[in-house]
């Protein structure tokens, strides 16, 4: 190697290049069977030799090759190599540059980057490029992809729907004769219906969600499609976990994570092993969730997805948390609060800060805990999130309480619920009137705050969450005991209370020990 470097570094640069120029044709010469192994090396030898039009053809399907094998960064690489090339051949309006920014779109989506991928979108529809309708809804949905990355769902449904009305223009004219340009414009349409079913998965809309995932799963039926299919099982998982039908949503995952695995997506194998982590976690399968959640980790970590990432160790802080490892929960979330807010990714971001803010509540620290819930409620009014915005209400409820603020913390927890009446959404409904029953208790309104509780009680009957069931009893249990219903009370803290974790700040931990 040493020799190697000593010899080029005393070449002639034109000598050089002619070498370069050389080897990259023998290459092709010599060996046009394994043209497509060695892409690489032909764009690295192309690019050398001064042959820009060569580069640039091998630069590109580098950049393609890289990119299905999910080596991103140096996809990026090539991608940009190529970009270069036909900025200096002023052909920024060519097709080949039409198709290195969709390129360069996908790989900023997969590692996570929404604000690239919006920018880079952006600069190409904004320009004076004339674009057919069906690259311009391919356009329109990697920016719908974008926009639901960041957070901002119901731009995203608008870039989605739109995208959709252009390629149905495409296959309902006759203009698209062309098999090739049919087929494309069909497997996009099923993209962006996909999108639309995620969107509305994460807007809460279960119904909508499950139709646009059916009829999308029912035109798949007995067509190899992996990936498709696997995305549909993905939604539809999470539709039955939401319904807590956790048999389903496992059977569900497993296919979805079986398909991405036979065409090696690690990109959606990491998310799969995320979600197999959620459903473990939320079985008190603990062990089990780590397990997953670590894979996927790892996976994520590899690849440069700052979006997975975030996502991982955003639920490997809740795990801790569930199990009252505060330290190693608050470490997790630090990670996931940094990796989302310098990739801004607002919706993992407003979630880990409503994650941590409640660690910190826990762990006494008040005031810290308030600034994170008001920069998540910030982030949440700003990216519109029902579900979230619901939840901060009333863990920061809580936190006023906590400081004596009863006038803010009543109307956080009645916000909370109003919220999630709103939305049909009975766990964050018991959240809210458990918060609220609290706060009544310490005014002295302890029949008002009783019947609260009990409305509460009857919501999560069957929960598997422990945590929150023992909260939940927490303060039932000294509501009922201020309305002197000891037989309730014992019975209740006998049943749920007796060697259990409690995951509560120390005044209430004080109170039940009282």
């Amino acid at each position: 190697t040493l020799t190697q470097e000593t010899i080029y570094s005393t070449m002639v640069r034109s000598k050089m290049q002619l070498l370069h120029q050389r080897a990259g044709e023998a290459i092709e010469s010599l060996y046009p069977e394994t043209i497509e192994e060695n892409v690489e090396v032909l764009a690295y030898h192309f690019e050398k030799g001064g042959i820009p039009d060569k580069s640039l053809h091998y630069q590109i399907q580098a950049a393609e090759k890289c990119a299905s094998n999910h080596a991103l960064h140096e996809s990026r690489g090539y991608f940009q190599k190529a970009k270069s090339i036909l900025t200096k051949k002023n052909q920024a309006k060519s097709r080949a540059m039409i198709r290195v920014i969709m390129g360069l779109v996908d790989i900023s989506l997969k590692l996570g980057e929404p604000t690239r991928a919006l920018q880079l979108t952006r600069n190409l529809l904004d320009s004076s490029q004339t674009l057919s309708n069906a690259v311009h809804a391919s356009f329109l949905r990697r920016l719908g992809d974008a926009y639901h990355l960041r957070g901002d769902l119901q731009t995203a449904v608008d870039k989605y729907h739109h995208a959709l009305d252009l390629i149905n223009s495409v296959l309902d004219s006759q203009l698209s004769e062309g098999r090739d340009l049919i087929l494309s414009s069909y497997e996009e349409s099923l993209d962006i219906r996909i999108g639309i079913a995620k969107i509305l998965f994460d807007s809460g809309e279960n119904t909508k969600s499950q139709k646009y995932a059916q009829s999308v799963l029912a035109e798949l039926s007995g067509k190899q499609n992996h990936e498709r299919v696997a995305a549909v099982y993905n939604t539809l998982a999470g539709i039955a976990f939401r319904e807590v039908d956790f048999h389903r949503a496992q059977e569900l995952t497993k296919k979805s994570l079986a398909s991405y695995q036979a065409n090696n997506n690690r990109s959606r194998i990491s998310a799969a092993y995320s979600n197999l982590g959620v459903l473990a976690s939320i079985q008190q399968e603990f062990i089990s969730g780590h397990e997953y959640f670590s894979t996927a980790l790892e996976i994520q970590t590899s690849l440069g997805d700052n979006n997975g990432v975030a996502i991982s160790t955003n639920n490997l802080g809740q795990l801790e948390m569930n199990l009252g490892h505060l330290a190693d929960a608050k470490k997790y979330l630090g990670i996931s609060n940094e990796t989302a807010r310098r990739s801004e990714l607002f919706r993992s971001l407003a979630q880990g800060l409503a994650n941590i803010g409640f660690i910190l509540f826990l762990d006494g620290k008040y005031a810290v805990a308030n600034r994170n819930f008001d920069e998540a409620k910030t982030i949440s009014n700003s990216y519109p999130n029902e579900n979230l915005l619901s939840e901060i209400n009333w863990k920061q409820a809580e936190c006023f309480l906590a400081t004596n603020n009863i006038i803010d913390a009543e109307s956080a927890a009645k916000n909370a619920i109003e919220i999630a009446e709103k939305i049909g959404n009975y766990d964050l409904e018991a959240q809210g009137l458990r918060s609220l029953g609290r706060i009544y208790r310490h005014k002295g309104k302890i029949l008002k705050a009783l019947t609260l509780l009990e409305k509460a009680w009857t919501l999560i009957q069957g929960d598997r969450d422990t945590n929150k069931v023992t909260r939940l009893a927490c303060e039932y249990v000294l509501c009922l005991s201020a309305a002197d219903q000891i037989s309730e009370a014992t019975d209740i803290v006998q049943r749920y209370l007796v060697n259990k974790l409690i995951l509560e700040p120390e005044f209430i931990r004080e109170e039940i020990l009282f």
